[in-house]
């Protein structure tokens, strides 16, 4: 008897059962009985075989668009389940082997396979399976990068011999191949540490996403496939972000249920503790200190949400954060559990990425608050001002940076005022000129009183020109409108000193020194002016001019500056994203600064175009491995221009490089402005191509310029856009909604495309963008840029 025909009586029992249910829900639809349905279709699935489970997977998948969203089937829908359930009950096929195969050769699962008896636990491995370059360039690479212990199978059989002696971190599996699980499930099924299973697809199929729910994927990514995110997925799976050790208070009676949350907490490397009374958890709490508390909903000796409420009360727990475990999870349970002040209500049966994520966004986000509480208390109500101590201290990390300046606003003559105003009104000039000063500052600026009628700011903006214009305002604002004092208004004038932050060379008390030299300065020419601490009140020297006097010595060290601003999500959701910005700066005068392009096309009349794409390149791998080397995800964004590309010798050493480095090119997006794209369109799929091979992205730095540009992303194959700067500023007020951005932004993301809004200088602007549907935001809304990678993606933007 064949192995088909020895199945055939459990088949016609599975049937059986499956009809029964469904001709009874067919005639009556009932959403408590779909979701039995499913429950039972998951129980056939675990002890099938063969086709069957082939069969018994879609019909879970089709069944789960209804059981899972509470929509009712219309006719068709019914005919069709009615056409999967029947399918159920027809003969196997005689040629297809017992077991799921994903090759022509069937794989027998004996019973001592089936139970190894000691197989090594290795949470550093990830065993592939039909997952190739082919499939998704870079992901192989980009997982060696990050030192994983690769493993690649062609075949479920080569996968099942090497499961029978190692039980890998991750499992990663094509959507076809997601059939095989339920049979080599039963080889880790008494391990302690089982696999994540990650699933990718080619295609956005509702089926493959729903049948990996089905199947317990921690993950799932439908193409097209970003080797990045996928391997930031599985950094998080094994526990390779250098996540904080947070303790995790666990309040459960049901002792299976907390010992296996214990086990998801502990593989994420936190330390969980459990108690299974309220009263146990109350005396854990100043003992275990805990980060995070997890309480179930009913337990034996009080209802969690009165727990919830002891703990509040206590002055020492008030930011810390509490979920209610429940298996209700209706609208009234869940108000309850937040008027007694739970932070958010996780529905049973738990999911181990539901509880994972909700720890981690829970305790960053308390985290966060109570550094911003901790800066609010130190923030002068009256005022807005700042301890001038914290000031000093928020200096350093501003040195050598873009953009990022001291200003000292100071009365001309300050005798006079003191005079004038008296003590009383002298003191109360500080509440004034807070009122005056604050509509000018960014979130990120910070302000405090260095003396008697002089301020310090400390600023960072995105253009100079944004800079001269801030420190105009401050000077007008003094002088628009005459202050109170007891002989009535009088006119006050002042200077503003602006020391540039960005010379390698400024320290601390050297900036606030070069600031009072240039008040005094000022006011020796009379006063009312802002005045640059080098002495030169004139425009800045032309980049132009300050790019060939750099190169035409040779490309030195000292004048080259690499940047880092976030790629900031608003509805994207990777993080580790940073624009790489490289600049070619004047050391007589650091205003005079050139981004890219100029600089590209000066080098290139000078004929050292090589030279600095090599050095700007080189700079963002040495970025990349230093990241990689403290065990931290980083992807940069960099500019490029089509003509570099197209000579194959700088092709070949940016492949070497990536090669010699053990670089993965899936950590860098290279953007073209949109021109580039149509003038070579044909002559860049070779060098294309060869990109995608090495997992590098390809991006549109101005979107939306050239309208004739935009069917550019139908023929080349684009993963990210820009939108054009002039065009958000153009489009996006806080008052209206653009059709022109919406429409871009929705083709963009009907052919696969991210999309990048820049420009975000405010909190509202990201407001706008993010309801248009923008993913990722770069400005000074987020903070400045920086001379190195460093930004806290899980702090809330708003």
């Amino acid at each position: 008897m064949s192995s088909s025909a020895a199945n055939l009586p459990d088949q016609d029992h599975i049937a059986a059962q499956i009809g029964v249910q469904w001709r009874a829900l067919a005639d009556n639809w009932d959403q408590d009985q779909a979701e039995q349905l499913a429950e039972t279709i998951d129980g056939c699935l675990e002890r099938a075989e063969g086709d069957l489970i082939t069969r018994l997977g879609d019909l879970a998948a089709y069944l789960a668009t209804f059981a899972e969203t509470g929509r009712e089937p219309n006719t068709a829908q019914r005919i069709r389940l009615t056409e999967l359930v029947d399918a159920l009950a027809k003969p196997l096929p005689e040629h297809v082997p017992a077991v799921q195969t994903v090759s022509s050769e069937p794989i027998v699962l004996s019973k001592a396979q089936a139970r190894p008896a000691r197989a090594r636990v290795a949470r550093n491995t990830i065993c592939l399976l039909g997952v190739s370059d082919a499939l998704c360039p870079g992901l192989i690479a980009s997982l060696g990068e990050r030192h994983y212990d690769i493993h690649a199978f062609s075949d479920a059989r080569g996968l099942r011999e090497f499961l029978g002696t190692t039980i890998p971190g991750v499992l990663m599996v094509t959507a076809h191949d997601l059939r095989v699980i339920p049979a080599l499930a039963t080889l880790w099924r008494e391990s302690s540490a089982p696999p994540s299973i990650v699933a990718v697809s080619t295609a956005r199929d509702l089926t493959h996403r729903l049948l990996a729910m089905r199947m317990g994927c921690a993950a799932f990514f439908p193409g097209p496939l970003d080797a990045y995110q996928i391997v930031a997925r599985v950094d998080e799976l094994l526990g390779r972000q250098e996540l904080p050790p947070y303790r995790v208070l666990l309040v459960e009676d049901d002792r299976d249920l907390a010992v296996q949350c214990g086990h998801w907490i502990a593989s994420e490397g936190m330390t969980a503790r459990i108690a299974s009374y309220g009263s146990a958890a109350i005396a854990a709490l100043g003992e275990f200190q805990p980060d995070l508390v997890l309480i179930d909903a009913t337990l034996p000796d009080a209802r969690g949400i009165d727990l919830v409420q002891v703990i509040r009360q206590q002055p020492e727990q008030a930011t810390l954060p509490i979920v209610l475990l429940t298996t209700i999870g209706d609208a009234a349970e869940r108000f309850d559990a937040i008027a007694a002040g739970a932070d958010e209500v996780l529905v049973k049966p738990l999911k181990p990425r539901h509880v994972i994520g909700v720890i981690r966004s829970r305790v960053q986000r308390a985290v966060w608050l109570r550094s911003q509480a901790e800066a609010t208390q130190a923030r002068d109500p009256k005022t807005g001002f700042y301890p001038r101590g914290l000031v000093l201290e928020r200096i350093p990390p501003r040195l050598g940076t873009r953009g990022s300046v001291l200003l000292l606003l100071a009365f001309d003559d300050l005798e006079l005022v003191r005079r004038s105003l008296g003590s009383t009104g002298l003191a109360n000039a500080d509440v004034e000129i807070g009122r005056r000063i604050g509509p000018m500052l960014a979130p990120h600026d910070l302000v405090c009183a260095l003396r008697d009628g002089a301020w310090l700011l400390l600023m960072t903006r995105e253009r100079q020109d944004a800079l001269e214009q801030v420190a105009e305002r401050l000077r007008f604002s003094v002088a628009e409108k005459p202050f109170a004092s007891q002989g009535g208004p009088i006119s006050i004038r002042a200077s503003v000193a602006v020391v540039d932050l960005e010379a390698e060379t400024v320290d601390v008390e050297g900036a606030v020194q070069a600031a009072d030299a240039g008040i005094e300065s000022a006011q020796r020419r009379g006063g009312d002016q802002v005045y640059w601490s080098d002495g030169n009140t004139t425009m800045p020297m032309d980049p132009s001019l300050a790019v060939r006097a750099v190169l035409s010595r040779g490309l030195d060290a000292r004048h080259c500056r690499a940047e880092y601003r976030p790629l900031v999500p608003l509805k994207g959701s990777l993080h580790g994203q940073f624009e790489f910005e490289f600049y070619l700066i004047s050391t007589s005068d650091l205003r005079a600064r050139a981004g890219y392009t100029l600089c590209t096309h000066i080098a290139a009349e000078l004929g050292m175009r090589n030279v600095f794409e090599r050095a700007r390149l080189r700079e963002a791998m040495r970025a990349r491995q230093d990241a990689r080397a403290d065990r931290q995800s980083l992807r940069l964004t960099l500019p490029m221009l089509a003509d570099w590309l197209l000579d194959g010798a700088e092709l070949d050493w940016l492949m070497a490089q990536f090669e010699e480095r053990r670089l993965s090119g899936s950590g860098f997006t290279f953007e073209f402005p949109s021109a580039e794209l149509l003038d070579h369109r044909d002559a860049l799929t070779a060098a294309f191509t060869r990109l995608r091979a090495a997992g590098v992205r390809i991006g549109v730095s101005d979107y939306g310029r050239d309208f004739a540009a935009i069917h550019i992303l139908s023929s080349l194959t684009v993963d990210s856009v820009r939108l054009d700067e002039e065009l958000v500023e153009a489009c996006a007020s806080s008052n209206s909604v653009n059709p022109t951005l919406q429409a871009l932004i929705r083709k963009a993301h009907q052919l696969g495309a991210t999309v990048t809004a820049p420009a975000m200088r405010s909190p509202e602007r990201a407001h706008v963008l993010l309801r248009l549907g923008v993913d990722y935001g770069i400005g000074d809304a987020f903070g400045p840029a920086t001379g190195s990678p460093d930004f806290d993606f899980n702090r809330p933007l708003w």
